[in-house]
């Protein structure tokens, strides 16, 4: 059976996608892309991914997002992604 994607897949979804990258890149890409920091990190992304798709499907033209000015690791996933950075201290 194929169905569309949901939002309680993403799990199976992202370690299916990490096993991939195992696999297929092992040797021919920077270690740390596939041990369990760099398949922690592309869960993220591949979650945040979801999540914006699924809110533009639903309509919607905005997502806000917050994170501590002092979280350097949230700052630094959320400018990659060019998020415009609205407000620097609240």
């Amino acid at each position: 059976m194929i169905r569309p994607l949901e939002e309680t897949d993403s799990d199976t979804v992202c370690g299916i996608v990490n096993e991939n990258w195992k696999n297929v890149y092992s040797g021919y890409v920077n270690p740390l892309l596939v041990n369990s920091d760099g398949c922690a990190a592309r869960t993220r992304r591949l979650k945040t991914d979801f999540a914006e798709q699924e809110a533009e499907e639903q309509g919607y033209k905005e997502i806000v997002i917050w994170a501590f000015k002092n979280n350097h690791h949230a700052v630094s996933f959320y400018k990659k992604k060019d998020t415009a950075l609205t407000k620097k201290n609240i």
